[in-house]
């Protein structure tokens, strides 16, 4: 009887614990919740707002920088995804960014439906931005501007 109640007593420490590793890793906000890899960064946040619901996924590189941000909007509120916005991320040696991709699937068919790629040049301290319009995501540029 001895050796039941430590094993039960055992098994319940470790449920516990396991319990307590995993809620420390997720935190509740107003409207979701924000969810955690073990290195403290965000992998996922979901939202309840009153229009829509919404899914933000993050990926980070070997750096531990963002190299792509999905966000999925379930505008309907019937657990479906209708739209996903992409933002991808591209840093040279001296962890500035270099690119951006934005890429927008307003109907959630996964083909895109239009793309911006923003990138960035550098001297010094200033920065330089050209950004490139892909109205149709058809490979060509419809609009260019340089900041």
């Amino acid at each position: 009887m001895k050796t039941l109640s430590k094993i039960l007593l055992t098994a319940g420490i470790f449920s516990t614990l396991t319990f307590n590793s995993r809620a420390q890793n997720t935190k509740q906000v107003t409207g979701g919740f924000i969810e955690y890899n073990e290195k403290e960064q965000i992998i996922r946040k979901e939202f309840e707002k009153p229009e829509y619901n919404l899914a933000i996924n993050f990926e980070y590189d070997a750096e531990e920088r963002i190299i792509k941000e999905r966000y999925s909007y379930d505008i309907n509120k019937d657990k479906k995804t209708d739209k996903i916005e992409i933002w991808k991320y591209e840093y040279n040696k001296d962890n500035q960014k270099t690119k951006e991709i934005f890429i927008i699937d307003s109907d959630a068919d996964e083909k895109n439906d239009t793309i911006e790629t923003r990138v960035y040049s550098y001297s010094g301290n200033k920065r330089k931005t050209t950004i490139f319009y892909d109205n149709n995501a058809d490979g060509k540029t419809d609009k260019k501007e340089k900041f």
